[in-house]
């Protein structure tokens, strides 16, 4: 009897060293595929550093033709580069300047997300941690360590009421914000990539990872609502307001629209630029227009290219059209975030200038223009992260074509890897390698009611 049940403990033991064996493969395999993508890029750098350009003006086509990436450009104390793009030297009231700092993370921050209401601000981090500040106040509130890996993305429900993180842990684990309480932890195959709820229903939140998948979770089912297959690494998705689609960004470059329903599939898809992995999507929405599916949506890419597309009057019924690119910061292959802020009164700006009568006056027309630019709550602005520790600001609302680059932010020492706008505020949130999150307050501003 002794015998039986040492045999048959011993078989338990080889069964249970095979799975965990084919855990570690599943994982070496992953970690192989992004270490190919990470040599591939620094092979190109290695093989163009030479013949780096030391112009503030982006040649967009050069860019694309090449699909080089620039190191960053020595900047010298007489080197106009010094200062943030030419157009800062004009102060424009539009540009943001630092504010504060919030320490307290203990390595390299990843993500940052202001909630909905306006009034927390997220943060995960390498350290394990998520940690919940008072911006306005400048100091943490909660501190939550529940995660055995980094931190790797975060998301916010509508009523911000719960939020959402993800880590290369492979789980996801969801809080609620008034207690900070572990509400439900899912565990999933590969590292999750990306996290986001439903815009219309707090229950439901979308899952991205390496392996390849999105999951669709309902926390009132025990088991996964649907998990898709797709064909590469999901590095990015954007839910839309109908609960069974989401657009996802991959690593090979193309972003798609999921049907989650049943067979549904994906019933969209479109290359972005030179099928470069892509990093992040973003969507610029109206501050107060709740049941706004987001006009624009910005795509980074590890070409070093931000693009923007219009998403017409009913996605995902009308197609992508691409509106402006934005070039100057660095991807790198590191997961850089991009964010829109879009001001109060922009809608009422645009409705002005499509009224104006095509035979006024063009220079009163360009004078109108550029007197309504000059305010930031009239604006559409693009920020972006950057492996040159700075933050790229665009202004993408001009004419088709490359977006304006409008200011460049110094101050973190290592990598910005995120940034967010404020839901009403023209306030903007740094995540960097520094381990350090930086807000910066727009120069002509005033508050908003909040929502």
């Amino acid at each position: 009897t002794t015998a039986m049940s040492y045999e048959s403990s011993e078989e338990q033991l080889k069964k249970q060293n095979q799975l965990l064996q084919d855990k570690l493969n599943q994982l070496e395999k992953e970690n192989r595929t992004l270490r190919k993508s990470l040599y591939e890029l620094n092979l190109r750098l290695a093989e163009n550093s030479s013949r780096t350009q030391r112009s503030v003006q982006f040649d967009i086509g050069e860019l694309l033709r090449t699909n080089t990436t620039e190191p960053p450009v020595p900047r010298d104390e007489d080197d106009e580069l010094a200062v943030p793009h030419a157009t800062d030297q004009k102060q424009d009231p539009r540009h943001f300047t630092w504010k504060y700092e919030l320490k307290g993370h203990g390595g390299p921050v990843y993500c940052v997300r202001f909630s909905p209401n306006g009034q927390l601000l997220a943060s995960g981090s390498f350290d394990k941690t998520v940690r919940l500040w008072d911006a306005m106040l400048q100091r943490e509130k909660v501190r939550i360590k529940e995660h055995a890996l980094n931190v790797s993305d975060l998301s916010w429900s509508a009523d911000s009421e719960f939020f959402l993180t993800g880590s290369y842990d492979c789980s996801v684990n969801l809080f609620s914000t008034e207690r900070s309480k572990l509400v439900l932890k899912k565990e999933v195959a590969g590292l999750v990539q990306a996290v986001a709820f439903s815009p219309s229903n707090s229950h439901v939140f979308y899952i991205g990872t390496t392996q390849k998948q999105l999951h669709l979770v309902d926390r009132r089912q025990a088991e996964a609502a649907a998990v898709v297959d797709n064909d590469a690494m999901v590095n990015t998705l954007y839910p839309y307001r109908a609960e069974h689609l989401v657009l996802t960004g991959d690593s090979k470059g193309v972003l798609k629209t999921w049907d989650v329903r049943g067979k549904g599939g994906c019933v969209d898809s479109a290359v972005n630029g030179v099928r470069k992995p892509i990093s992040h999507v973003a969507a610029a929405i109206n501050p107060h227009g709740r049941d706004d599916e987001g006009r624009y949506l910005a795509v980074n890419s590890y070409d070093n290219v931000l693009r923007v597309y219009d998403r017409g009057a009913e996605p995902p019924k009308t197609r992508l059209t691409l509106t402006h690119t934005a070039a100057g910061h660095i991807v790198n292959n590191f997961p850089i975030r991009c964010a829109f802020f879009q001001g109060t009164e922009h809608h009422s700006k645009t409705k002005r200038l499509q009224q104006t009568p095509l035979d006024e006056d063009p220079e009163l027309q360009a004078n109108d223009e550029e007197k309504l630019s000059g305010s930031v709550h009239q604006s559409l602005l693009l920020a972006t992260g950057s492996v040159d520790n700075t933050v790229h600001l665009f202004d993408v609302e001009g004419r088709e074509g490359i977006a304006t680059p409008l200011q460049r932010l110094y101050g973190h020492t290592g990598r910005v890897y995120g940034v967010h706008f404020h839901p009403t505020q023209p306030f903007l949130a740094s995540a960097s390698a520094d381990a350090t999150i930086r807000i910066w307050f727009a120069k002509n501003r005033r508050l908003e009611p909040a929502l």
